[in-house]
């Protein structure tokens, strides 16, 4: 018995034979041995077909991690069989993904760089050899397909073997047949259908932990051994996989739930809640301040009712900068500590004496991993894990984990702290423009009181040349420049209103046509000035519920836009209802605007053109949004350059049921 298994199959089969050949042959030999070939050739068929099968539900995870080097090897393993000349896999589009040929591999053998997918299963049978085809399918997701080539060379030492029985044992035909079925069977057919069988069992419940017996020597032995192989890289990959999965899942809540806010507090107080979830059993933040205190920010544990001994051992033992505890050692060198092995001997290098021992093993650590919270080379704190599984320990690998947790956190503190540098910039700028503005109205008011007691003062001297008759006209230069002074005080001060929110409108009924009137009116002197006309086309009137200073302020802002870049010609002004809502269109003839420049204008202190070309602080259209947005409206700009520039309001004409604030 111990000899028959440690035949090949091919040995096996020629035992067979030589035992037959002592057995009479029936004159109907031929015939029967045309059975027996064809019943090989299709055991044949079967026996690769399924090996390819086994060996293209290994083949997925290849395909799917684009793993060339570990395919190669699983396609070596398939060549060791004798009856495999080629082992090749495709990916999903037919492209060749790699192979492996004997050395000995006849060069009309070629393996085929592309093929067309088969949808199912497909054999091509040819004088010399039997190309199998098999998808290689996972979960109902086709990956690719695997070729095997396989060598009908037996086949045909068979069928030599055959004619040689037929010509010398011819009478025993009917013997052999029984014989050679029944060894057949024992050695081939039940060994595959085993296995074939334990591979569908595999398949349909997904439990890669079963294995064949593979106690025979036999090539049924080598390829048990080789299917057990498969078995195990393919739970080992499983395994990887679901780590790999969690790894991601535990770093998208952490950077979830780093985004949800910039105070800091808080969101690594989630962050140590996420952590104590599946990573750590209790996990601690600490932030350093420039005069190296340290200070805890987030603490956690897994099991709610030690996070009060979390608290004690900070109350009492709060780490400082020269202290020995793990989080003040990764301060100072600024580099990862990990005890994987947190036994009392190494604690006692870590702790502040028995107490803080004790409190340390109430808590039930038996591994530590502590990181410094680093960004742009700066260090703002430290990350410490610990682990009180009986089993578990960190190692290497969950130091490098710990240290992205700690990289993202990082990123969080240097985001916030950013932030808030930058908002009490801005606070520093608003304060700073209120008091300015605020400050220069005050000379602005008499400067505007003294001239007009000089126009009072100095009336103009009839007959009079020169120098008198030019004093009138000089004050009425002083008089325009100190309007236009306390225009840009006035916008100043209405930007720090916004900002802070209290630029509040009051609302009444208002005729948007007598509005506009009044303004024209107004420029009349400039708009002889630039030698600019006004058409107007308007209905009257038109009234809405509208704050009147304000409303006036939006018509000032366009048509002094419209003629500072249009001058030299018309200006056109059309006030009409649409749709029950005001609508007022300003259409300059002027330089124009570009299409990137379109919604630009509209922010504070940006213009189109050079501040050397055209004056201002590029605040009036940005004013002018947020006063039409407190109503309610909308304002839009279409426009080409060298092609004049068209500025279009709406406005609900209703009254609101409050006052809105900007």
């Amino acid at each position: 018995m111990t000899v028959r298994r440690a035949l090949s199959i091919r040995g096996k089969l020629l035992a067979i034979l030589f035992v037959g050949v002592l057995m009479p042959m029936s004159t109907g030999l031929a015939w029967i041995t045309l059975q027996e070939v064809r019943a090989l050739r299709r055991e044949l068929v079967t026996t690769n077909s399924l090996l390819a099968y086994v060996a293209g539900q290994y083949s997925a995870a290849e395909l799917a991690f684009d793993s060339k080097e570990e395919s190669e090897e699983t396609l070596r393993a398939l060549t060791t069989l004798d009856q495999v000349v080629f082992a090749a896999l495709y990916d999903s589009q037919g492209q060749l993904f790699s192979s492996y040929r004997k050395p000995s591999l006849a060069p009309g053998d070629t393996i085929p760089g592309q093929i067309a997918p088969p949808l199912e299963p497909n054999v091509e049978d040819t004088a010399d050899h039997i190309d199998i085809y098999q998808p290689v399918v996972y979960n109902d997701v086709r990956y690719g397909t695997i070729q095997l080539r396989v060598s009908t060379s037996s086949l045909q030492d068979r069928i030599k073997a055959y004619r040689w029985s037929v010509l010398l044992a011819a009478l025993g035909l009917m013997a052999f047949v029984v014989a050679f079925a029944f060894a057949l069977e024992l050695t081939i057919t039940r060994p595959l259908l085993s296995l074939a069988e334990l591979a569908r069992r595999i398949t349909k419940r997904e439990d890669y932990s079963v294995r064949a017996t593979a106690s025979r020597g036999d090539e049924i032995g080598t390829l048990s051994e080789a299917f057990n192989a498969m078995l195990s890289e393919i739970e080992k990959r499983q395994h990887e996989a679901r780590e790999a999965a969690k790894i991601q899942h535990l770093l998208a809540s952490v950077s979830g739930a780093l985004a949800e806010s910039l105070d800091y507090p808080l969101t690594l107080s989630r962050v140590a809640r996420i952590l104590v979830q599946s990573f750590a059993d209790f996990c601690v933040v600490d932030l350093v301040d420039e005069e190296r205190r340290i200070h805890r920010v987030a603490a956690a544990h897994a099991d709610p009712e030690k996070e009060g001994v979390l608290r004690e051992l900070y109350e009492s033992f709060k780490p400082t900068w020269d202290s020995p505890l793990p989080a003040a050692q990764v301060l100072r060198s600024g580099e990862p500590l990990l005890l994987p092995e947190l036994t009392d001997a190494v604690a006692q290098a870590h702790v502040l004496g028995a107490e803080h021992l004790r409190l340390i093993q109430r808590l039930g650590t038996r591994s530590v991993i502590a990181v410094p919270l680093v960004s742009h080379g700066k260090i703002f704190g430290a990350l410490t894990l610990a682990c009180a599984h009986p089993t578990r320990r960190y190692g290497p690998e969950d130091v490098n984990m710990a240290l992205e947790l700690a990289r993202r956190c990082a990123i969080a503190l240097e985001n916030a702290r950013l932030y808030r540098e930058a908002q009490e910039g801005i606070r520093i700028r608003e304060e700073f423009l209120s008091v300015a503005a605020h400050e220069l109205r005050t000379p602005l008011t008499a400067l505007h009181l003294t001239t007009q007691r000089l126009r009072r003062l100095a009336p103009p001297v009839p007959g009079g040349g020169g120098d008198a008759n030019r004093f009138p006209a000089l004050i009425h230069a002083v008089e325009q420049q100190g309007k236009r002074l306390a225009n840009l005080v006035g916008s100043l001060l209405d930007v720090a209103r916004i900002d802070a929110g209290k630029l509040v409108l009051e609302p009444e009924e208002v005729d948007l046509v007598e509005v506009v009137r009044k303004v024209v009116e107004q420029f009349s002197d400039e708009l002889l000035k630039a030698g600019c006309t006004v058409r107007l086309a308007a209905e009257h009137p038109l009234i809405g519920w509208w704050d009147s200073s304000r409303l006036e302020q939006v018509v000032t802002n366009l048509l002094s836009n419209a003629l500072k870049y249009g001058a030299g010609k018309p200006i056109d002004v059309t006030v009409e209802a649409f749709n029950g809502a005001a609508r007022l269109i300003v259409h300059d003839h002027g330089i124009g605007i570009t299409e990137e420049d379109k919604e630009r204008i509209f922010a504070r202190f940006e213009r189109a053109v050079s501040v050397r070309h055209y004056g201002g602080l590029g605040l009036g259209l940005y004013i002018t949004r947020q006063i039409i947005a407190a109503h309610g409206g909308t304002i839009r700009v279409s426009s080409q350059p060298a092609a004049g520039a068209t500025f279009t309001v709406e406005l609900p004409r209703g009254p609101r049921e409050q006052a809105p604030s900007l």
